[in-house]
């Protein structure tokens, strides 16, 4: 209990021409599979290549008006061939770290996916069966016009009177970081919306609600 796990953190690019990182590279000092659940029997580390600019958009629905019942989700993770090509890209530049002379003389065999798993389609069915979410879950509730959001810029649940969200299921798009600061800044903006009651509504040209004061 004396680590946070990630010990060390980078935000970089698979591809120089990006105008921005498109995966958050996480070293950790201990084993970490299956969100904690499988273990190694002796000291080992982790690099994790987290996906921070997904394109494929997934669904959260409800089931029924019973509260109690989970809502549907689909996550449709690396449905454009562009995703699945990049994160080949990670798992291979995960292993350039690796074989670099600072982590290599300190690391041993590799644990996932394995020395059996080398070519590019051999990598694609290991992602496919193992990838997994990393704990951001973000734009569920975006900002939007009626039709294509779930509330307006003062976070206010379009149809739904004295109803606001205030967390990152309101963000139109992930971004390219953890999101614990977003977070903080939304609930103070919220706060904010609420001390101060709003002018009238209009639309403005590109949809999106407007208060005039």
């Amino acid at each position: 209990m004396t680590s946070n796990v990630a010990e060390a953190g980078a935000h970089v690019r698979t591809d120089a021409s990006m105008s921005a990182p498109n995966f958050q590279c996480i070293f950790a000092p201990s084993f970490f599979f299956d969100h904690g659940r499988m273990a190694w029997d002796v000291p080992a580390a982790t690099i994790a290549m987290s996906y921070i600019a997904p394109r494929s958009r997934g669904t959260v629905r409800i089931r029924s008006n019973d509260p109690t019942r989970k809502p549907r989700v689909t996550y449709n993770m690396l449905s454009t061939r562009s995703e699945m090509d990049e994160m080949i890209d990670a798992v291979e530049l995960a292993r350039e770290i690796v074989a670099a002379g600072p982590a290599r003389s300190v690391l041993g065999a590799e644990i996932t996916p394995g020395n059996d798993v080398r070519s590019r389609g051999e990598i694609e069915s290991w992602i496919r069966t193992s990838v997994q979410h990393t704990y951001h879950p973000c734009c569920t509730a975006r900002i939007g016009t009626p039709q294509d959001g779930v509330v307006d810029p003062q976070l206010r649940v379009h149809g739904v009177d004295g109803l606001r969200i205030a967390d990152t299921s309101v963000m139109p798009t992930i971004i390219r970081g953890n999101p614990n600061a977003p977070a903080i800044m939304i609930g103070e903006r919220c706060a904010d919306f609420v001390g101060k009651p709003a002018g009238p509504k209009e639309v403005s040209k590109k949809g999106w609600y407007v208060n005039r004061r």
